[in-house]
């Protein structure tokens, strides 16, 4: 009988060998199926994760909106499966975090809302949502909390970013509104600024007629100026002749009273006298017309004077406010200036048509420009005009006052003298003829005649000294009337200047219209675009959420257990051989000892029957009781079965050359396998020693192969090659020691197997 039936009659008939297989064969099936159960689909079950949640949040309303983020939280939250959601208090909360009642705690702060209503402001704040976890009671746990937590923290910034998008959408109608509102009253603007246009051009004709005036008031000053000096040449000429009259007034006064002395001879002389009092009457009559008609001319200038005087200090008065008026409407055309900039900053922070609202703001600043340098030269020349007017003024006052006054004074005491000599004349001429009959009247005639002519010296004196009154104020009169036209003419250059700077004002008021007519149509278009924008409901959706994340996996990986089954199955089988070769007598033999061949293949016959049936049960059982379900059959069951009895060869191999020893550094090697092959984590995720290993250890070959055929990815010919290489070097190794055994054993010479049984180790 061959070695190979002696093996199987031995296995068949010891019962106690034969539960001990079928346990190796079921180790593989029930490390997958038990360790791959407990966490088949943890993330598939993360909806009984108990997690607490803690609302503090005060709700909040701003301009009439009540933000209450926190409740719409928590009602989403009830109404979601994603975790085990309980909503507590704070402490309970706390509590049940210590003792492991709760994975996580949630808690949405006081200020969340208010946070959240914080968009609009000049520095909003950011909504911060709390949670903390207990790694030490689950870290995995604690993991997938934090995972729900990022999902739930997307669900909240849509939520947020729906409030903040109706609220600005709203925000965005209320601006077209008062757009819309802008335009009505940039239409009323439109219709000021007509109206400042018409009061501009009103104001443009006034000065310009105030400037034709001015002219006529320099020509009128002019005249003035040539009658004055006429008048001064007339008063000159009295004045030289109320001196020889004053003269003859005294002879006339010494000669009568040589008369009175010597009316002896009077008789003889008294026709003579007639004569000469007649032609005395006629001269004293026509001497006191032209008094009279000097009197008039000048208590006529005098009262023009008046006149002149008073109007000149009612232009002084009305003048004086002017350079205030100007300065004031100087400050005027600055403020509005700092406005249209103040305009031009605010429409700079909208969303319209800023660059053309910019543009038509740059014209009425340049209009007001205009203004002010107007009103500037007008505030510059108001000064010079008042001055003028009041030097006009001050001028016209002294001449009253210093020059046709006293003329008219001098004039009317001068006409009241000749009315006394023509009187006293007339009196002489009746005194004559009297005389003539009554020379005994004669000396009372004399009489009178010499009072009269003493009268007559005082006239005379007095029109002597009104003449020299006039001349003195000659000089001061020439002063007025040269200080009078500087003043007419300051006034006309004012006046021609005020005119200018009114034109300047008319067309900014022209531009200033313009402006608000562009101003009008370019608010009443964009209010249209804002009410032609749509900005309902599904807009602020669409900006809540503008990305919809489409996935696309190149491979099938159902659940956690199918990406975790590559692993665990690889670890599976090598521990199924590491347990066969420990239980297993595999450097025992019965019957004749012929060759080592005869002996590794009675074992071996064994140990790969019992490899394939690991592998097949352990997927039978990954199937049935946690529906494993490979995209590709074929290929996951000869990844197991290749490595199955590849990992049995290796087995084999160590466990024959130093049994125990050999078992144990079977063990040491899967460690190893574990942190080398990746089969948890990426190599780019691992450990710096994991490159250096990965690329040798037979697992991660396996794990590679299983992951390919379970998902359906690239071939694995490769994988299936190396491990060919693996079984094929421990099985010609495991052949040389039991060829070099066999040798031994017939040579009746000891062997390392019995070197380790002497030491306890085989």
């Amino acid at each position: 009988m061959t070695l190979k039936r002696e093996e199987w009659k031995r296995l068949l008939h010891n019962p106690l060998l034969l539960v001990v297989m079928v346990a190796i064969v079921a180790i593989p099936t029930i490390y997958t199926t038990l360790f791959l159960g407990s966490m088949w689909d943890p993330y598939g079950s993360v909806e009984h994760l108990p997690v607490a949640v803690v609302n503090l949040d005060q709700p909040v309303t701003v301009e009439d909106t009540t933000y209450d983020i926190g409740q719409s939280l928590v009602d989403n939250l009830k109404e979601e499966a994603s975790l085990d959601f309980h909503f507590v208090g704070q402490e309970e909360a706390q509590q049940g975090l210590t003792d492991g009642t709760y994975y996580m705690v949630i808690t949405i702060p006081q200020d969340f809302s208010q946070r959240a209503a914080s968009i609009t402001d000049a520095h909003p704040q950011a909504m911060e949502l709390g949670y903390e976890t207990n790694p030490g009671t689950n870290y995995i746990a604690s993991k997938l909390g934090e995972s729900a937590m990022k999902e739930m923290e997307l669900g909240v910034r849509e939520e947020v970013t729906h409030t903040y998008a109706t609220t600005m959408l709203e925000q965005i109608n209320a601006v077209g509104d008062g757009m819309t509102q802008a335009a009505d009253g940039s239409g009323e603007l439109k219709d000021g600024a007509h109206t400042l246009t018409q009061g501009a051009q009103s104001l443009t004709d006034y000065l310009g007629q105030l400037s034709d005036s001015s002219l006529t008031f320099v020509d009128g000053s002019q005249r003035l100026s040539q009658g004055l000096g006429d008048y001064l040449d007339g008063v000159s000429q009295v004045a030289q002749g109320s001196g020889p009259l004053n003269d003859g007034a005294a002879q006339l006064e010494e000669g009568l009273g040589q008369l009175q002395q010597a009316t002896g001879p009077l008789t003889q002389g008294v026709e003579r006298l007639d004569q000469g009092a007649q032609s005395l009457a006629q001269g004293a009559g026509q001497a006191a017309t032209s008094s009279d008609t000097v009197a008039q001319g000048a208590a006529q200038v005098d009262e023009s004077l008046k006149a002149l005087s008073q109007g000149l200090s009612q232009l002084q008065s009305q003048t004086e406010a002017l350079p205030q008026n100007a300065q004031a409407l100087t400050d005027g055309a600055a403020q509005l200036s700092q406005g249209l900039q103040g305009l031009s900053l605010a429409m700079q922070s909208g969303q319209v048509s800023q660059a053309q609202l910019q543009a038509l703001v740059g014209q009425l600043q340049q209009g007001a420009q205009q203004l002010n340098q107007g009103l500037e030269q007008l505030s510059q020349q108001a000064p010079a005009l008042t001055q003028g007017i009041g030097q006009a003024a001050q001028g016209a006052q002294q001449l009253q006052s210093q020059g046709t006054a006293p003329l008219r004074d001098g004039t009317a005491q001068l006409s009241q003298g000749l009315h006394t000599l023509s009187q006293g004349s007339q009196t002489l001429s009746q005194g004559v003829g009297q005389m003539q009959g009554q020379l005994p009247a004669l000396l009372q005639g004399v009489d009178s005649l010499q009072q009269g002519a003493a009268r007559l010296h005082q006239g005379t004196q007095a029109l002597v000294d009104g003449a020299g009154q006039l001349m003195a104020s000659q000089s001061q009169l020439k002063d007025g009337m040269d200080a009078l036209a500087q003043g007419s003419v300051q006034i006309q250059d004012a006046a021609g200047q005020l005119h200018q700077g009114a034109q300047t004002l008319t067309e900014g008021a022209q531009t200033l219209e313009d402006g608000a007519a562009t101003l009008h149509d370019k608010l009443a278009d964009g209010a249209q675009e804002i009410a032609d924008t749509n900005t309902g409901e599904d807009v602020a959706e669409m900006m809540a959420a503008p990305v919809e994340a489409q996935e696309s996996q190149l491979t099938q990986v159902p659940n956690n257990g199918h990406a975790m089954a590559p692993y665990m199955m690889s670890v599976a089988l090598w521990v199924g051989c590491i347990a066969f070769s420990l239980m297993y007598p595999l450097t025992e033999y019965s019957g004749e000892l012929k060759s080592g061949f005869a002996w590794w293949r009675s074992k071996a016959s064994v140990l790969y029957t019992v490899a394939i049936l690991e592998a097949l049960v352990m997927l039978g059982g990954l199937h049935l009781f946690h529906g494993f379900e490979p995209v590709r059959w074929g290929q996951t069951i000869l990844v197991a079965l290749v490595a199955a009895v590849t990992f049995m060869s290796v087995m084999y191999f160590f466990t024959c050359l130093m049994g125990k020893v050999g078992s144990f550094l079977m063990l040491v090697f899967m460690v190893l396998q574990l942190s080398g092959s990746v089969g948890t984590y990426p190599l780019e995720l691992s450990g710096s020693f994991v490159p250096a290993l990965n690329g040798w250890v037979p697992f991660t070959y396996t794990v590679r192969a299983f992951r390919s055929a379970i998902a359906g990815g690239t071939d694995i010919t490769g994988c299936l090659a190396y491990l060919a290489v693996w079984f094929v070097a421990s099985t010609l190794l495991t052949l040389v020691v039991f060829q070099v055994r066999t040798r031994r054993i017939r040579a009746h010479q000891p062997t390392l197997m019995v070197w380790l049984e002497e030491h306890r180790l085989a």
